[in-house]
């Protein structure tokens, strides 16, 4: 299994990516068999636009709340 991480900016998905990727892996999006991001709205919207120009390609959106404590995110939190 094949994984792309993507993640925000923000210090913690740094650390997060970091962790994620030493333990799993980090293959390039056109490669992977699915896309993991860890962030926001986004992040997640950034990583599906991405997907759009690869066949069939899951993306799956993680939030962290620390992250977003005083913002809206209707996309990772459906």
């Amino acid at each position: 299994m094949k994984i792309a991480f993507r993640a925000s900016p923000r210090p913690r998905a740094q650390r997060a990516l970091k962790e994620l990727s030493a333990r799993y892996g980090q293959t390039p999006a056109a490669e992977a068999d699915f896309i993991v991001t860890i962030g926001g709205d986004g992040t997640a919207l950034e990583a599906l636009h991405e997907a759009l120009a690869m066949p069939a390609k899951p993306v799956f959106a993680h939030a962290y709340r620390q992250l977003h404590r005083n913002s809206l995110q209707f996309t990772t939190d459906a």
